[in-house]
């Protein structure tokens, strides 16, 4: 019998199977008082909290997922409390830190950039564990096939320092890895993969990305909080696009624009308790493009309001910048707290978007409000 349940006990420990080892200690305690020794009652209290100290963190662990999962319904809908997900982050990373099983490491590390990635701060945030990722992704592909697609998006969307055709190509294997029906998440990847080409100031294959999404999600997934989410995603780096066409003249370009982009702002508005400061930002970018300077001012500092510190995004920083331009007030610190983030599109777009914006006004600012609509029929699939 000493055997047998020696045997028992080393394949639950080979397996992680600490809990049902747990349970073979509880049931079979009168066993044990029986047949272990003085001699060997230390080596088998070693095991006994091995494994309880195991089957604790294994508790936290599917407890920390339920969590996570809430709080990312939570920023679907907007109203997601940065408190508990900054707590939570955490309380994941002190397990991360005293976890031994491989698999679970990676199952941990895998919640870290999710939790991380509903922060404003995501960039700051995942540095380190970014760098990592990219040093054993190897080790991840070999190892750890499910978190592997996984981690290369994260890769490619929070990585400070990788180039555009490595960004692009993480991305693509991960879009390749999704079901040919889930629409909502491949139209999500070519927003990404929109982003990451306006990081590099390439406007034209950012549209072409952000078009390629919309026509996803006007195909298939408008109903559902994904498809809308990434609709309302499109519009938010949209505006941007039209300011700098804008700002360079470009005869297809003029504020009527950004009159779709309020109206879907304004349709999804229901779903989402953090559309006002999104309206405000795109109301704001209009009336600054059509001269009306003062509103515009107000406008920014109105959605700059409603942003929470410490949990300041990289907009409330643009925002400050623009009504310092407004005000002819030195802007200097706000771009230097763009630049230092080093974020996708605001360390480097944003900050020569915020100098056209600076050069437009000084060209403009005795300039009444002019009205560029002039009858132009608004085409948003540009």
């Amino acid at each position: 019998m000493i055997d047998e349940a020696k045997e028992a006990e080393l394949l639950m420990a080979k397996n992680n199977e600490t809990e049902l080892l747990l349970y073979l200690y509880k049931k079979s305690s009168e066993f044990y008082h029986q047949s272990i020794s003085k001699d060997n009652l230390t080596a088998f209290l070693d095991n006994y909290d091995q494994a309880f100290s195991q089957s604790k963190n294994n508790y936290l662990r599917t407890k920390y997922s339920f969590i996570l999962q809430d709080l990312e319904q939570d920023k679907k809908s907007g109203a997601l409390n940065p408190i508990q997900a900054e707590t939570l982050l955490k309380n994941i990373e002190e397990l991360l830190l005293v976890e031994s099983v491989e698999e679970y490491k990676s199952e941990l590390l895998l919640f870290i950039f999710r939790c991380a990635a509903l922060l404003p701060n995501a960039y700051e945030l995942l540095d380190t564990y970014v760098q990592h990722a990219e040093k054993e992704i190897k080790f991840f592909e070999l190892n750890n096939e499910n978190y592997f697609s996984p981690l290369k998006y994260f890769i490619a969307h929070y990585s400070t320092n990788a180039s555009r055709p490595y960004r692009i190509k993480l991305l693509n294997e991960c879009e390749k890895a999704l079901a040919e029906d889930n629409t909502a998440e491949k139209a999500h990847l070519k927003v990404v993969k929109g982003i990451v080409h306006l990081h590099f100031a390439e406007y034209a294959e950012a549209k072409k990305h952000f078009n390629a999404a919309e026509h996803l999600i006007y195909k298939t997934s408008w109903k559902n909080v994904e498809g809308r989410n990434a609709w309302r995603n499109i519009c938010y780096w949209r505006k941007f696009i039209f300011a700098e066409m804008i700002f360079n003249k470009d005869p297809m370009y003029s504020t009527v624009l950004f009159n779709d982009l309020e109206k879907i702002i304004q349709d999804t508005a229901a779903n989402r308790q953090d559309s006002f400061q999104t309206k405000n930002e795109i109301e704001a970018l209009k009336d600054f493009l059509s001269h009306k300077w003062k509103s515009a001012a107000e406008k920014y500092e109105t959605a700059n309001k409603y942003y929470e510190d410490p949990f300041l995004p990289y907009d409330y920083y643009f925002n400050k910048a623009m009504i310092c331009i407004i005000n002819e007030k030195s802007e200097a610190k706000f771009i230097a707290k763009l630049k230092s983030s080093e974020s996708l599109f605001f360390s480097t777009t944003a900050i020569e978007l915020l100098k056209k914006a600076k050069a437009f006004y000084k060209e403009n600012k005795t300039s009444d409000y002019y009205d560029t609509d002039n009858h132009q029929q608004s085409n948003i699939h540009l």
